[in-house]
Formats: C-alpha cells, sequence, structure tokens
C-alpha cells in the first residue's frame, strides 16, 4: 500500500532519533544498572556484618558472664557451701537472657541450679536430672573453654542455646571433680534484639545455625517451630563455606539477601529485603530516564511533521502536472521553483512528454497493419495471457475450426474448451514451456461448441509484453483424422499378432498336458493366460457338481510372488463365489475396470489394489464346470484379450476332463479288483456280467458259477423274498437302496451282510446296469453286542451298572404302581474297604468285590436285581414286597453271606457290609428319590457300629440335612473365626496345682450357638477338613500355652488331639516344627494325644511317625486308653510318656469292679513302662481318692472344672476336696 511523502520523511526522522535514544538507554543500562546492583548488594553486606557482630557480641557477652561466673564459683571458700546457689540464682536473675544455670557433677547431673526468682519454686524437678546424653558436654572437657550446643528445647519447652564451662575443683564444697557450669540462654530474646536491629535498618535478620534450622528470628514462632532454610540454594552455599549475595523466594515473595558467619559460634545470619523494596530506588531513577527519552522522541516526531509539510507541498504541485499529461494533455504548463533539482525535474518531464506524443503515433500504425494480417490468416491463431491462462486473442480460422464466436472466447482460461487429460497435461508442462520460450507440437483434444472432440498439434513460441507480462502465439493444426488411421493401422497389427500366438499356445497345451501333472498343468495353464492377455495375476477353481460351490481356488505362481500376492486370500473365499454365481447367470464374461465406470457383468469386488478382472465360465451340458479368472492388466481389456481368455479357459477343461475320466477309469478298475468288499455287476435283467475276487473270496463261489447268474444265488433261506419288491420300488425311484440281509456261502454258512445296490442309469434316463456290494459283518455285530453289555453291565463283576440299574427300577417300580405292590431298594456298602485296597493292593480289592458279586448273584432270585454302583457300593432292587418283615429276611441273609470269610489269593479275608433300605411309595416315588434316601440310611448303619442293616426314615434324612449344612458352613468357619478354644485343667490330686490343660475345640455357630464337637469333628474328618481345623487348633494352643508362660506358669502343660487325617500329612513333623517357632514355646511343654485305635491301624508307621514327633522334643499321649486293641510289643516300641485311662473305666469305678481291675492294670503297666498316667471324666470324690490309692495322681474331670475359655480361667490350684462334693476353686 502506498504512502506519502510526508509520512516517509517523518518515519525517517523519528526511527533516526529513537536509534540514537535506544543507543543511550543501552548505555545507560549497561552501566547505570550494574552500579545499582552492586550498591543493593554492598548495602545488604553491610547491614548483614553490622548485625553479625552484634549477635557475636550478644553471645560472647553471655559467655563472659558465665565465665565469671564459673570463676567466682571456683573461688568459693569451703567454709560457704550456699554460696554457690547464692552466685547462680544472681546471675540469671540479673541477666535477662540466661534461661538457668546447671551445676553438674562429674556424672553429668544437676547438683544446683539456678534460676530468675519467679521460677525457684520448680528447683527441684530440675535437681538430678542427666545431661550426659549432650553431646557438647564432650567438647567442654576435651578442650577445657567455653563450648556452645546447637539449639534445643529446655524443661520449659523453649528453643534454648547451651554455654558449657568446665569447674576446676580448688576446695569449694559444692564442686566435684570434673563438674560442669551449664548456661542456659534464651533465643527469644536474642530473637527480640534483632528484630529491633533488623526494624531499624528495614530489613529482615535471621539467625541460623550449622545444619539450617532457625535458631532466632523476628519473628520467634519460627525459632519455635524450628523451621529449617537448608532448601534455600543461598543458605545451601553457606553451610558449605561460600558465602554471598543472591535472589530467593521467601514465604512466596521474591526476596534479595546476604548470608555472613557469626564469629566463631558456627551459626550463621541471613539479611533479607523484599526486591520490591531493596530496589525501589532503582526504579525511580530508570523511570526518570524513560521519561526524559519519551519526551525527546516525541519532540522530534513534531520537528519531522512540520518539514516534511512544507516539502510535500512543493511536489504535489509536480505530481499535478504528470497526472496531467498521463490524462493527455501534454501542453500542461509545469509549477516554477527556486531549487535547481526541482528546475532540472521540470524540463525532464516536457521532454518526456514530447517523447509520448511520438511514440503514440508510430504505435497506431504498426497495430493497423498486424490486425490485417491476423484476421486473415488460414491457420487456427490463438494468444493466451501466460499469467491468467486466459486467451487474449484468436483469429477467424481459430472460431472456425471450433465453432465459437469471439465474444464466446477472449477473456475466457484455455481450460474451459480443453478435456480433463489435456488440462492436466498442460498445467503439469506449461512451467517447461514458459522457461524454454516456445511450445513445439504439443497435442491437446479441444470440445468443440457441439460437444465433440478434436484433437489438435499446438506449436509457438512465447513473447514478453511491454508492461513486463507474457503471452503465447500459437498455431494450431488439426491432427484427429491422421491419428484415427494410425491407430486403426496399430490395432490391426497387433490383434494379428495376438491371434497368432494364441493359435501357437492352444496349439501347444495339449503336448504340455503329456508330461505334466493336473496341478502342474493348470499352473502352466494360468501362466499362458497371463502371457496372451498382459495379467499380472491369474486364478481357477472348478465348480461342484450342485452348481452351488466352488472347489479351493489355484493361482498362478506369478500371483503368489509377485505384488498381488495380497488379493489371493480376500478374493479366495466368499468374492469368487459370488462371481461364479453372476457368472453362471449370465452365461458370459465378466468384466471389471475400476478405472471405467461402465461394467461389463456385476458390481465390482471391492478390493484394495484389484485394477482390473476378467472372470470366464467354463458352460458344458447346460452345467458350470469350471471359472477361469485373469486380472490386472496395465491397460483395459479388449474384446480379443476376453475371447483369448475364454479360449484357453474350454481347452483348459476339456484337457482336465478327458484326463480326469481317463484316471477315474483306472481307478474304478483298480478299486474295483482291491476291493475287500464283494461287488458284482448286472445287467438290466439282474444277470451278473462281472464280479470282483472279494465276492469269490467272501461267498466261495468261483467266478465261473456267479456269472449269469442272479444275486439270488447268495440270498439265505431264512431271508424269504418279502423284503424284495420294497426294495426294487427304491431303486426305481432313487437309484439306490441300503441294507442289512442274510446272505450265504457256497458251504451253506448264514452270514450277516450290508448291501448297496445302485443303478447305473444311461444318458437317455433307462436303467442299463446294476451294481451290487456287500461286506460280511458278522464281527461288528458281535461288537456291537459286545459293546450293548459293556454299556449296561459293570466289567468287572458283570453285573448291571447305573444305567441298566435305573431302567430296573423304573420298571419295578411302575409294576408296583400298577399292581398295588411295594418296592425295596437295599444301598450296600462294604465296611473299611478302602483299607484292604491300600494294604493288600487293588488286584486284591478287585478280586474281593468279584466274589462278592458272586455271592449276592447266588442269594437272590431271579426277579431281583443286584447291580454295582460303583467302587464298594452295591443296590439289590426286590419288587412285589409283600410287607417289611421279608425285606429284613433279606437283608439279614445278605449280611450273613457277605460276612461269610472267604479265601482271596490264599489269604483269609472278612468284609462286613453296611446295608441302607427305602421302600416305595414310603420313601420315595423315583429312582433319584429311593436311592439318596437308601444311601442316607446306609450311612445310618456304619454310624451304629457296621454290619448291620437300617430302614430310611424322616430323622435320617433331617440329619442328612443338618449334616450337609454342617459342611457347607464348616468351610468357612475358619476364615470367619467361629472356632474357638475350652481348655480344662489337669490337676495334681496331692497338692492342687494344675499341671497341665487339654485344648479343646469349640464351634460358636452364628445360627447354631455352641456346636458340640460331636456333632462337626466326624464331618470334618470325612471332609478333610479336619487338616486346616487341627492345625488351627494347634497354633492357638501354642499361642495361649506361651501367653500362661510368660505370665509365670513356667510348667503347664499343654496338650492336643491329633486326628487320622493329620497324621497323614507327610509335612507333620515340619508344620509342628514351624509353630513352635512361631509361637516360641518350649516343645517339651507341648503334649500330642492320639487315640489307641489310631495308632493300631498301621502300627509300622505310627512307629516312624511318633519317633519324629519325639525328635523335636515334643511328649506323646495315648488317648481313649484300654478301648482299643493295643499291642504290647507295639506299646514299648512308641516313644510314648503318658497314658490316659479312659472316661468309660472311670465313670463306674466304684461300682464295677471290672473296670477297677481294668485301673489298677493300666496304672501298674504304666509304672513298669516306666509312662506316666492320667484319669480323664474325675466327676467324684470317691473317683479321686480310688486313683489315687492305687497311684494314678493326675485327674481331669468336672470334679475340678468343666472346659472353659482361657479368659475364665483365672486361678492355677484348686481345692482338694474334703467331702463328696466337686472341689472349689480358689
Amino acid at each position: 500500500m502506498a504512502r506519502s511523502l510526508r509520512f516517509w520523511l517523518a518515519l525517517g526522522l523519528t526511527t533516526l532519533v529513537a536509534m540514537a535514544t535506544l543507543i543511550v538507554v543501552a548505555v545507560m543500562l549497561g552501566v547505570l544498572l550494574p552500579l545499582l546492583n552492586r550498591q543493593v548488594e554492598n548495602n545488604h553486606r553491610a547491614i548483614a556484618v553490622t548485625l553479625s557482630r552484634q549477635v557475636d557480641d550478644f553471645l560472647q557477652g553471655s559467655a563472659g558472664e558465665v565465665e565469671r561466673v564459673a570463676a567466682e564459683i571456683e573461688a568459693l571458700p569451703t567454709l560457704l557451701p550456699g554460696r554457690a546457689r547464692v552466685v547462680i540464682d544472681t546471675q540469671v536473675n540479673a541477666h535477662a537472657p540466661l534461661e538457668a544455670l546447671y551445676i553438674l557433677d562429674a556424672g553429668a547431673r544437676v547438683m544446683d541450679v539456678g534460676l530468675p526468682l519467679e521460677r525457684r519454686s520448680g528447683r527441684d524437678d530440675l535437681l538430678g536430672l542427666d545431661f550426659s546424653a549432650r553431646s557438647f558436654l564432650r567438647s567442654a572437657h576435651s578442650s577445657g573453654s567455653v563450648a556452645w550446643s546447637d539449639s534445643y528445647l529446655s524443661q520449659r519447652g523453649k528453643i534454648v542455646v547451651a554455654m558449657t564451662v568446665p569447674l576446676r575443683n580448688q576446695g569449694a564444697p559444692s564442686v566435684s571433680a570434673g563438674g560442669t557450669l551449664v548456661g542456659e540462654l534464651d533465643l527469644r530474646q536474642l530473637s527480640k534484639h534483632i528484630g529491633e536491629l533488623g526494624r531499624a535498618a528495614g530489613v529482615l535478620p535471621i539467625i541460623f545455625d550449622r545444619v539450617g534450622q532457625i535458631v532466632a528470628h523476628p519473628d520467634a514462632s519460627h525459632a519455635a517451630r524450628q523451621d529449617n532454610l537448608a532448601y534455600l540454594p543461598l543458605v545451601q552455599a553457606a553451610l558449605g563455606g561460600t558465602f554471598g549475595t543472591s535472589r530467593f523466594s521467601l514465604d512466596g515473595d521474591e526476596h534479595i539477601g546476604t548470608v555472613v558467619p557469626v564469629g566463631s559460634s558456627g551459626w550463621l545470619t541471613l539479611v533479607a529485603q523484599p526486591t520490591d523494596v531493596a530496589f525501589a530506588a532503582t526504579r525511580t531513577i530508570l523511570l526518570a530516564i524513560a521519561g526524559g527519552l519519551t519526551l525527546a522522541l516525541a519532540l522530534a516526531v513534531l520537528v519531522a511533521y512540520v518539514y516534511g509539510q512544507q516539502l510535500v507541498r512543493r511536489i504535489a504541485d509536480f505530481a499535478r502536472h504528470v497526472q496531467a499529461i498521463a490524462d493527455g494533455d501534454y501542453a500542461a504548463p509545469l509549477p516554477s521553483s527556486r531549487a535547481a533539482e526541482l528546475v532540472n525535474l521540470a524540463l525532464s518531464m516536457r521532454r518526456m512528454a514530447n517523447a509520448i506524443v511520438e511514440r503514440e503515433a508510430a504505435l497506431a500504425a504498426s497495430e493497423e497493419h498486424y490486425h490485417a494480417l491476423f484476421s486473415g490468416a488460414p491457420l487456427a491463431y490463438q494468444s493466451v495471457d501466460v499469467a491468467d491462462r486466459r486467451f487474449v486473442e484468436v483469429n477467424d480460422a481459430w472460431l472456425s475450426l471450433l465453432g465459437y464466436r469471439r465474444d464466446e472466447v477472449v477473456g475466457r482460461e484455455i481450460g474451459d474448451f480443453l478435456d480433463a487429460a489435456s488440462l492436466a497435461m498442460l498445467v503439469e508442462a506449461f512451467p517447461t514451456f514458459v522457461n524454454a520460450g516456445q511450445i513445439n507440437d504439443l497435442l491437446l483434444d479441444f470440445r468443440r461448441k457441439d460437444e465433440t472432440t478434436i484433437r489438435v498439434q499446438v506449436s509457438g513460441r512465447i513473447h514478453q509484453t511491454p508492461r513486463g507480462g507474457a503471452r503465447t502465439h500459437c498455431i494450431l493444426i488439426d491432427v484427429s483424422e491422421r491419428q484415427r488411421r494410425d491407430e486403426a493401422r496399430r490395432r490391426s497389427a497387433a490383434l494379428l499378432k495376438h491371434q497368432a500366438e494364441r493359435a501357437l499356445a492352444m496349439l501347444e497345451l495339449p503336448k504340455a498336458a503329456e508330461r505334466m501333472g493336473e496341478s502342474e498343468f493348470i499352473q502352466h495353464g494360468l501362466t499362458v493366460a497371463e502371457e496372451l492377455t498382459g495379467s499380472r495375476i491369474s486364478f481357477l477353481c472348478f465348480v461342484h457338481g450342485d452348481q452351488q460351490g466352488i472347489d479351493s481356488v489355484s493361482w498362478s505362481e506369478g500371483t503368489q510372488r509377485g505384488a498381488s500376492r495380497g488379493l489371493a486370500d480376500p478374493l479366495c473365499s466368499s468374492r469368487i463365489a459370488e462371481i461364479w454365481i453372476e457368472a453362471l447367470r449370465q452365461r458370459s464374461p465378466l468384466l471389471f475396470d475400476a478405472e471405467q465406470t461402465a461394467l461389463i457383468g456385476t458390481r465390482p469386488p471391492a478390493l484394495a489394489g484389484l485394477e482390473r478382472l476378467i472372470s470366464v465360465p467354463v458352460v458344458e451340458g447346460g452345467l458350470g464346470r469350471m471359472l477361469l479368472g485373469v486380472g490386472n492388466k496395465a491397460g483395459p481389456y479388449t474384446e480379443s484379450e476376453i475371447e483369448t481368455t475364454r479360449l484357453i479357459g474350454q481347452d483348459i477343461w476339456r484337457i482336465v476332463n478327458q484326463r480326469r475320466a481317463e484316471e477315474a477309469q483306472r481307478l474304478a478298475a483298480t478299486v474295483f479288483s482291491a476291493s475287500t468288499s464283494a461287488i458284482c455287476i448286472t445287467d438290466a435283467d439282474e444277470r451278473i456280467v462281472s464280479a470282483n475276487p472279494a465276492l469269490t473270496t467272501i461267498t466261495g463261489y468261483p467266478l465261473d458259477e456267479v456269472v449269469g447268474q442272479t444275486p439270488r444265488l447268495f440270498a439265505a433261506a431264512q431271508q424269504g423274498d418279502g423284503s424284495a419288491p420294497e426294495r426294487w420300488a427304491k431303486i426305481a425311484v432313487h437309484g439306490l437302496w441300503q441294507g442289512e440281509v442274510w446272505q450265504q456261502r457256497k458251504n451253506g454258512e448264514v452270514f450277516p451282510a450290508w448291501l448297496t445296490v445302485t443303478a447305473v442309469i444311461s444318458p437317455a434316463g433307462t436303467v442299463t446296469h446294476y451294481t451290487g456290494s456287500f461286506d460280511d459283518i458278522s464281527e461288528r455285530k458281535q461288537s456291537e453286542a459286545h459293546i450293548h453289555f459293556l454299556a449296561h453291565h459293570d466289567a468287572l463283576t458283570r453285573l448291571p451298572n447305573r444305567l441298566l440299574l435305573e431302567d430296573r427300577i423304573r420298571q419295578a417300580l411302575a409294576k408296583s404302581r400298577r399292581e398295588g405292590t411295594h418296592t425295596a431298594v437295599l444301598f450296600l456298602d462294604l465296611d473299611r474297604f478302602k483299607l484292604i485296597n491300600d494294604t493288600l493292593g487293588h488286584d486284591t480289592g478287585d478280586q474281593l468285590l468279584a466274589r462278592v458279586a458272586e455271592r449276592l448273584g447266588k442269594v437272590l432270585r431271579e426277579t431281583e436285581t443286584v447291580a454295582r454302583l460303583g467302587g464298594d457300593e452295591f443296590i439289590i432292587v426286590i419288587p412285589d414286597v409283600a410287607d417289611v418283615e421279608s425285606v429284613a429276611r433279606v437283608a439279614q441273609k445278605v449280611l450273613e453271606i457277605v460276612a461269610a470269610p472267604q479265601l482271596i489269593g490264599k489269604r483269609p479275608l472278612q468284609v462286613t457290609p453296611s446295608i441302607g433300605i427305602s421302600l416305595y411309595p414310603e420313601d420315595g416315588e423315583d429312582v433319584p428319590s429311593l436311592l439318596r434316601n437308601a444311601d442316607t440310611a446306609m450311612y445310618h448303619a456304619k454310624e451304629h457300629g457296621r454290619n448291620n442293616f437300617q430302614f430310611f426314615t424322616g430323622d435320617m434324612n433331617r440329619a442328612v440335612i443338618e449334616r450337609v449344612s454342617i459342611e457347607n458352613d464348616l468351610r468357612t468357619a475358619i476364615e470367619q473365626r467361629e472356632f474357638e478354644l475350652f481348655y480344662q485343667p489337669q490337676v495334681d490330686s496331692r497338692s492342687g496345682e494344675t499341671t497341665g490343660m487339654e485344648a479343646l475345640v469349640r464351634w460358636r455357630h452364628p445360627r447354631l450357638g455352641l456346636v458340640a464337637p460331636d456333632r462337626f469333628i466326624p464331618i470334618a474328618e470325612e471332609t478333610g477338613l479336619i487338616v486346616p481345623l487341627g492345625e488351627w487348633v494347634l497354633r492357638e494352643a501354642c499361642r495361649q500355652a506361651k501367653r500362661w508362660h510368660d505370665a509365670g506358669h513356667h510348667a503347664l502343660r499343654m496338650s492336643v488331639n491329633l486326628s487320622a487325617r493329620q497324621l497323614q500329612q507327610g509335612d507333620l513333623g515340619k508344620q509342628l516344627a514351624a509353630i513352635l517357632a512361631e509361637s516360641g514355646l518350649q516343645p517339651r511343654t507341648l503334649e500330642l494325644e492320639l487315640t489307641e485305635s489310631l495308632l493300631m491301624d498301621d502300627p509300622m508307621s505310627a512307629v516312624k511317625l511318633l519317633h519324629a514327633l519325639a525328635a523335636l522334643g515334643v511328649r506323646i499321649a495315648i488317648d481313649d486308653f484300654g478301648t482299643g486293641y493295643s499291642s504290647l510289643a507295639y506299646l514299648k516300641r512308641f516313644p510314648v510318656s503318658r497314658l490316659k485311662i479312659d472316661r468309660s473305666f472311670v465313670r463306674d469305678l466304684s461300682t464295677d469292679a471290672n473296670d477297677a481291675a481294668i485301673v489298677h492294670a493300666v496304672v501298674a503297666m504304666a509304672k513298669s513302662l516306666r509312662m506316666e498316667v492320667i484319669a480323664e471324666g474325675v466327676e467324684t470324690v470317691e473317683q479321686l481318692r480310688f486313683l489315687a490309692a492305687h497311684g494314678c495322681f493326675e485327674a481331669q474331670g468336672f470334679l475340678f472344672s468343666r472346659p472353659c475359655p482361657a479368659a475364665e480361667l483365672t486361678s492355677f490350684r484348686f481345692v482338694l476336696p474334703s467331702g463328696s462334693g466337686p472341689g472349689e476353686k480358689k
């Protein structure tokens, strides 16, 4: 945008003044600003040094006072023992900064303390205080002079610093050898002192120690909180020995500060000041300078404006004269001026006006001559502006060639008359033509006004205009007809060459097929199709007979190796199927070209990378046989290439189909001869014309005896011909029949066979032959019968299995419903059968199960069913039950026959059963209910001692429900901390002292309350939950025993019961050792109780296990002794420490002579084996006295205490009863 001369003059002068001003400012800032900053830093440093000196004087004055007091104390005479307190009280009262003065003895304990008058009432609280942990005391004694401490909290909770002076004992009674005088200086006084100094100087003074912790601050709360400044870089440098001045952020504000040391105390002084206060004078000076420079700049602009006004006024007169010349007034008068430069300008303008007049006359003559030549030229001519590519001029020949008027062309862009391809080519090539200055033989397609297109050749040059522009001057020649002739000749030659190549390739295809396999030939054919059509991809697929699907697609090797290999997978699936369906519908080739809007066939398969595709179907006999596709040719496909693809496809199919037919014939002959199935071929009259070797082998008839006969030769007499008409009717309708028949060999042997008969239909639809094939299925029938037996019977016992059992029960129930009778279901389980498997092996167990099954089969009637349910469980079904007594008799008979001794592998064995009985309809009306209830009754039989039978009752069902509920709740009870331990004391009957505790688990159920052990322990044993429960009991009992030991009951012994499942754990010893280590309990105070029967189940393993446990140091006791079947030989080998007499012998001790004799014998035996003995279940004084009289001095029972939680056991000594009632706790 143009500006006035006045503007440029003002801008130039202003810029000159501004540059000078900036230079002055830069010089001043470069010199003045550092001077002002150094002045601020020097002021801070001076204030800091002054403050440090005053603080040092304050500290040294206080230290001097303490040294003076120390000297005065050392000089006190021996005869004045109370004088030292007077001296230190007077000094503390007189010197306000002193918090207290302490006189310490050689052990650093306070002997005396001096306090201000108002605090002397608390002097006694400070006497005897121990200062030995204070590190500054050692420094004072080692240096022999005053030592300063770091800040710390005094006894009154104030921040103080201590001054320490060693005292030399010169006879003063109040001073011991090695004594010390310690003065505590109240740092609040120092904070107040530096606050007054800081306010006077207008700064913030802070005193901090050698670790950055604030010692004194005008705001004493900072020192009280012991804030630390070590996070500031300035303070960090000072703590490292580097003192200086810098800026930092403090309490959210920007400050400048200086750090200097405070004498030799190790403290440092920080003098800080907000930067806006410190640099206030500097800002004032800089603002004054800025104002002066602004005023100078404004004056310079004003002077430039006034001078420019005068100069521009004269130049405006000359501008008006130039405008007059531009408007054609070449004789306009020139302005006058006294300036020599303006006079010369006026003369030059006059000469310019005269020259313009002469040139305009010459130009008019030249233009008239040019227009005459341009309009009459016979060749089309055009002129285009290079800048915007718009037509400037065209001649009459151009307008005639394209059919436009001049006003329709001039001024429009050349692109409006070109097709899209030519326009793109012109845009790309135009810059090259402009740089070269000429256009040579450029072929463009112009659109005529009638919308037809002609091809023209454009040639010309590019000329520069006088005004700096450029125009093209070009001649256009119509070359459309010449190009059409050239293209026709080229196409004819290419077509002849293509047809010749195609003919040679098709002649070569049969020869190639002779030396190649099918896959190799197909690849060869695809390669030929690609070469003849110029394609980069090709595929071939065969069509299913149902015309609905295609076989696997074969891709050419070039497709799989080339850049188009990514197309194979997506085209292989549904796309080719879609193409085939459309090709079969149209029965003509399909063509897809991504660059053309016209599409022959169906819509294109939208796949990235697929440019063109020809899909040619091969149709034979009205059915589609094959699909051949080629694609991605560089240019569009021609009709000749489509025809070539069709012919190549037909040849490939013909050759492949012929080879397949020949191969099928060879294969059929081979199959016919080598087949293991008997095959014969008959004519339409069912006469055998051929048979394979397998038929003669299976039937025994030689071939000459078979040919000419009908297949009825092989039919067995028992077959009959009743089904023959139906069979031939199906063959007539469907052409096929399959089924099982009975055939007969030549030797008369009859066998089952699977026969297939197929009719061979001619193209005319008539039957020419029948083929029949059959196989001997005797072995298969036998296998099916065996499989059916195994599916319904137990493989070991050959008894019915669950599947057949349930069917038998359903039949019995159906009959009972019809006839109104009962059906009984007996559930039999062998007792302790697992022990036989574990000890004697599974082979012996299997033999025993087979023997039991055999005995059960003999004892039952034909109408009764015995089945094996699994494992050692058997089911007996008794239909048509007359009364319950008859069922009981059968059950009793089963008990006797099963429990009878038997010999298994020369080993006598005896096993007993437990039987549960349910009755229809009382105990259930379906199979699951009867089996479930009989199972429940069987478990009750086991609970009643095994080797008996029990009828199902409603109470059993409720017990089962309760059992299931308890089992489910047991699984979460440990996690929910529902178990707790009760403890029952074991008492010495001679002294009344508690010698041990037995841990007994209780379950505090959230719904059922306190559950007795006999309700959940058996369930825990059976489910295996006893293992985690037993581990918890063991761990908790050891912890409680340790608590009692820590409370002073060191000899107390803890007894814990172990279950059978726990003893079977391989890592029981490691687990026990870990629990003892975790609780810290001494092993000798832990006693493990095991039942007598538990040890005797497997005495050899028990010996090893007990010795391993005893090696840990724990004691072993046998619980319920006398109720099992202990072997004294094994008892001697067990590392047992104590026998526990079962409560069943103690209960009737005073009334039953047998129990008394047993107890006497157990005590005597324990004594001879050097074992301890204890009796459980002691409830009366008579029982206690009898036991003591016979040498059993430890007892456990309700006489002393019921089991109770640990919290209720407050005493461990019992008063021995003198009467017949229970004892009382002290």
